[in-house]
């Protein structure tokens, strides 16, 4: 019962985090923005205290610390700049640091799909060619439509429902197709790599293929 009800929470404190974001995109002033940050700040060691629960370590509770010190030392800073009068210079910060992440987003995308294609090519056998296809390109896609869903959010103030949903569709169905392709491969007969520790399925699908 508490499982599940952290893992709500948790999904509830990342949907509160993703309506901080669209206002630190929109603004439309600095301080909406700031405001924003802060509060994300908040949430983030909320999510940090979720974490530790469901995992059951006291680990992380140090960060929960070091979180609320960054996001207040980060808020005043920016307070202070904006007092300052250097507003235009901050907005210009501000739309240097999003292309920069949206670059790199971008660019952690087609490395990880670049891999992705290496594990196909390299990896000994079927089952470990699927986890390749099914897990460093199903993240590696999720980062460049992330980029592109941010790109359009941030310069053209416009938010796209259909990325959100290919960002949906292809987190739900990607580790479907790979489940199924390597279940029927393994149902035909198709051999595991010959230095292959252990099979898990033997037991339970033996006299089932």
């Amino acid at each position: 019962m508490l499982s599940s009800l952290l893992f709500i929470s948790l999904l509830i404190l990342s949907l509160a985090i993703l309506g901080c974001l669209y206002r630190v995109l929109r603004g439309p002033s600095m301080a909406d923005r700031i405001t924003a940050l802060d509060t994300i700040g908040i949430n983030v060691i909320a999510i940090v205290a979720v974490l530790s629960m469901m995992l059951q370590t006291q680990a992380y509770l140090d960060i929960i610390l070091l979180i609320g010190i960054l996001a207040f030392l980060s808020t005043v800073a920016f307070a202070r700049y904006i007092e300052r009068g250097r507003y235009s210079k901050m907005m210009e910060i501000v739309k240097v640091t999003a292309e920069t992440a949206i670059g790199l987003l971008v660019l952690l995308g087609a490395l990880l799909s670049a891999l992705s294609a290496f594990g196909l090519i390299r990896l000994p056998d079927v089952y470990l060619r699927a986890h390749a296809a099914t897990k460093s390109m199903t993240l590696g896609v999720f980062c460049v439509l992330s980029a592109t869903f941010f790109y359009f959010w941030y310069f053209d103030n416009y938010i796209s429902a259909r990325l959100l949903l290919g960002i949906l569709f292809v987190f739900i169905t990607a580790p479907v197709a790979g489940h199924l392709n390597g279940r029927a491969a393994y149902r035909t007969d198709v051999p595991l790599w010959e230095q292959s520790v252990q099979d898990e399925l033997e037991p339970l699908l033996k006299g089932k293929k």
